[in-house]
């Protein structure tokens, strides 16, 4: 029983997507605290019918405080913040005036470098995450969306974890 308690906080390889989801989302609710749904947004006639496969950003993205959370696009590579990067979701950012939508998601990356910049008021690791916009076609019609380029993920499909490296404090 102490020996599996070890592996408590542990990633979990799933085969399928579906097995993801749905272990991401029970563990999602387990925290106990609000969860925060953020819709894309979407320009051009076929933007919101496109998946998260088709143009690298998800409809829509559950997200709360102590979530595990991964980055899937390179949003800052000489940093080391590229596709596949793991973190915990410290808090949320929101406007003046916006509190339904965050406008940043604050990120704890336990393997950002000790030499890398501060963000003003965060402690060192934690850094802003903001939506990112990827521009795509659907069949001929030019489209773009915007969205936090950020999933869930307590667990992955094997597919997605091979080629990883997952040290302490990262899975």
């Amino acid at each position: 029983e102490e020996e599996s308690a070890l592996f408590n906080d542990a990633l979990l390889l799933c085969p399928f997507k579906d097995d993801v989801w749905e272990h991401n989302l029970r563990s999602l609710d387990q925290l106990g605290v609000p969860i925060v749904k953020v819709k894309a947004k979407n320009n051009g006639g076929l933007a919101g019918s496109a998946t998260g496969d088709e143009c690298g950003l998800k409809a829509i993205v559950y997200l709360a405080k102590g979530a595990k959370v991964m980055l899937t696009m390179n949003i800052w590579t000489k940093a080391g913040l590229v596709n596949g990067t793991m973190g915990t979701i410290e808090d949320f950012y929101f406007a003046p005036g916006s509190p339904e939508e965050p406008a940043a998601v604050l990120v704890r990356f336990p393997q950002y470098p000790a030499n890398g910049p501060c963000f003003p008021g965060l402690e060192h690791g934690v850094l802003p995450i903001t939506p990112s916009t990827v521009h795509f076609k659907k069949g001929t019609s030019p489209c773009e969306r915007t969205q936090y380029a950020l999933a869930l993920a307590w667990s992955v499909t094997i597919h997605k974890s091979q080629g990883m490296t997952i040290g302490p404090g990262q899975a």
